[in-house]
């Protein structure tokens, strides 16, 4: 099965996870699709200024691959990373992060979330 990009449905989450701004979503793949894998396939997008808050992955990761534009991850101790284009931010379960897009272009980016120890009942 192929699935075209600009074919995905699209969400916009206004101030996502206490963020700036808004998280454009376009899901590659649904949830049920995803089965007991993981909950979010996705395409993400980040407008300059805009960010994803921090939030902590209880009982799931992420990986984070980014393909254009320029931001920073940050992390509960303070840790600021800058990224860009090839760069991965790996969350794995009970880590924290924050996606800020310090660019002056949009921030893009591959967004996988799974389920390591199978889904959370």
């Amino acid at each position: 099965m192929i699935r075209k990009r600009g074919s995905y449905p699209v969400e916009v989450i206004e101030k996502m996870r206490g963020g700036a701004g808004e998280f454009h979503i376009e899901h590659i793949l649904s949830r049920p699709e995803l089965g007991s894998a993981g909950r979010l396939f996705s395409w993400g997008t980040l407008k300059s200024g805009h960010s994803v808050g921090m939030h902590t992955h209880e009982n799931d990761m992420e990986i984070c691959c980014f393909v254009s534009g320029s931001g920073v991850v940050a992390e509960p101790d303070g840790t600021r990373s800058q990224v860009g284009p090839g760069d991965t931010n790996y969350v794995p379960k009970g880590a924290s992060h924050e996606i800020i897009n310090t660019g002056s272009e949009d921030l893009v980016y591959l967004a996988c979330v799974l389920y390591p120890d199978g889904q959370p009942v």
